[in-house]
């Protein structure tokens, strides 16, 4: 290896930090909008007369009132996902968080009722219907669990207050599982329901048998859904119960959009997760938890909370959107210009106040505010954020049988290679396994050692690391062959060619994995560009890939170099 390789870990790792910068926010409070042509405009105007708010009649008038909150008054029929995109592009484009629910219905009367209607306890009874497994009710006596059916679903409709679903859908149904499917014509009478669904699809109020508007319709004070495939980044999902601790500080439409923020940080283009029901809605009369210290010291604010109950704690600070920056031992570390989906705190600045969402395991926790994050902050947490989802996730969880079939044909490679004698297998053999070692220590070592903490999940690998970690042998092996099995081609090979078939499989699976998620954003945002004029996802996993590339490679590198810097001073080398 050449005697520049520094320069080349450099530059690798620089590319991985220059990678890693997003953006920022800082907003009044309520804005009725609502567009005069609108079948449910009177309706609107009834809202903006009896509680005292502006009444927009464009979203661009909406947003000069810099809101906190945005009530749409719109019928279903004046809906579709060219208004929602161009909504969502708008919302982008302003960049300062504002919470949004829509007010409608079947017909007007029942769009009104949505309007007046209140959360009818404050979610003492929570039911979680998961993708697979069985359904499980929480209550004042305990758990409950019964078995997955489209029957059993209804009935535990009726005896939940809110209730998580997280599975398939379409615009019509919750495709709960092989046996049958929950439609609107199954939702029962749920008075005061609290509903919010981790699905593709089922916010599409303008379909006819919608989902959506069946919950609101049958009596639900809110239903929140998603119009497209939310990727999985949903905070709280699948069984958090994100609003169960919303008070009036901090109220249901200020936790999605706090979901939004995660949202587009893993993997969309514009907020597209959606709350049909009044934003400003809560489940508690009061904050969950009680200040007992707030003190300021130089540039670093500290507060300290007691009594908070075990799950996820919605905290507003006011005077807090100064600050950019959040720690809170035992929890995790947020910056609003975080890059990628952090699973156990998420901060959003609105007006003067910042709001933080966070796992807590009750009952004290302490926030320290800073106005920036630490000058390493961005370039670790990105690098981090990008390893745990890379390493720990996809090679870990999801990346088994593509690694064992490109570790057997690099297996048919080398033994083709002996079999011409155009190398013996103890050519540089030792520098070859202290390479797949080093390969193996970065991606088996660091999956165990982040897989309690990591700082970025998919729901569906958190309920496998709920259930408990787990990597699988094969993925060890399968590392360990590529790395000492490439680096020994690469060693042996005078071929520029073979050099870089080498590193190719000395790097996969992470380059696939790169090209796999680029290409799948990239076939579906074509089509949606066609369908909506703009992209539905953006490119957060590839670019969590080419992070995780850059690092290996680095470590690929380093390892090479190392390794003939001992063999040349006197290390054994059977070569």
């Amino acid at each position: 290896m050449p005697r520049r390789f520094p320069a080349v870990v450099l530059a690798s790792l620089l590319a991985a930090v220059i990678a890693c910068q997003p953006s920022a926010a800082p907003a009044g409070n309520a804005v009725v909008l609502s567009q005069p042509g609108d079948p449910y405009h009177s309706l609107a105007s009834e809202i903006s007369r009896a509680e005292g708010l502006p009444l927009a009649l464009n979203l661009e008038d909406a947003l000069k009132h810099r809101p906190a909150f945005l009530i749409w008054v719109v019928a279903p029929g004046s809906l579709s996902e060219r208004a929602f995109s161009r909504f969502g592009e708008a919302l982008n484009r302003h960049g300062e968080p504002v919470s949004v629910g829509l007010i409608s219905g079947s017909t007007l009367e029942k769009a009104r009722a949505l309007w007046r209607r209140k959360p009818a306890s404050p979610g003492r009874r929570l039911s979680v219907v998961p993708r697979e497994g069985h359904i499980t009710l929480l209550g004042d006596s305990g758990a409950a669990r019964f078995p997955m059916s489209k029957e059993s679903v209804a009935v535990r409709l009726r005896e939940a207050d809110y209730v998580m679903y997280q599975g398939h859908g379409t615009r019509s149904l919750w495709a709960v599982n092989e046996a049958g499917n929950l439609t609107a014509a199954d939702i029962p009478p749920v008075p005061g329901q609290i509903v919010a669904a981790g699905a593709c699809q089922t916010f599409k109020l303008w379909s006819p048998g919608s989902i959506a508007l069946a919950f609101t319709d049958a009596g639900a004070a809110a239903y929140v859904g998603a119009l497209h495939s939310p990727f999985g980044n949903l905070f709280g999902d699948p069984a958090g119960f994100p609003f169960r601790y919303t008070h009036p500080e901090f109220p249901i439409g200020h936790v999605v959009q706090a979901q939004n923020r995660g949202l587009m940080r893993g993997g969309i283009a514009w907020p597209y997760y959606l709350l049909l029901g009044d934003p400003r809605l809560s489940l508690q009369a009061r904050a969950p938890y009680r200040l007992v210290g707030d003190r300021t010291s130089g540039s670093v604010r500290t507060l300290r909370f007691t009594g908070a109950a075990r799950g996820i704690i919605p905290v507003r600070i006011p005077g807090g959107a100064r600050f950019r920056f959040a720690e809170i031992p035992g929890v995790g570390r947020a910056s609003q210009q975080d890059a990628f989906f952090n699973p156990r705190l998420q901060m959003i600045s609105i007006g003067p106040d910042s709001f933080l969402l966070l796992r807590h395991g009750g009952p004290d926790f302490t926030v320290r505010l800073r106005p920036s994050p630490p000058w390493h902050w961005r370039a670790l947490s990105c690098i981090g954020g990008a390893m745990d989802h890379t390493a720990t996730l996809q090679h870990a969880q999801g990346s088994i049988r593509p690694m064992l079939y490109a570790a057997g044909l690099l297996a048919l490679v080398v033994a083709f290679t002996l079999r011409r004698k155009t190398a013996r297998f103890r050519n540089a053999l030792p520098r070859a396994l202290f390479v797949g070692l080093a390969l193996l220590a970065l991606r088996g070592g660091y999956a165990l050692a982040r897989h309690a903490q990591l700082a970025l999940q998919y729901e569906s690998s958190l309920r496998t690391m709920d259930a408990g970690f787990d990597i699988s042998p094969a993925v060890l092996v399968s590392t360990l062959v590529l790395g000492a099995g490439g680096a020994w081609v690469f060693l042996n090979s005078r071929s520029s060619f073979a050099k870089l078939a080498a590193i190719l499989f000395m790097l996969f699976p992470t380059w696939a994995v790169a090209l796999m998620w680029a290409g799948v954003s990239a076939v579906i945002n074509a089509m949606a560009r066609k369908h909506l004029g703009m992209p539905i996802y953006g490119y957060g996993s590839a670019l969590a890939a080419l992070i995780t590339l850059a690092a290996e490679g680095a470590i690929v590198a380093a390892a090479l170099w190392l390794g003939g810097r001992l063999a040349r001073s006197g290390a054994p080398n059977a070569g």
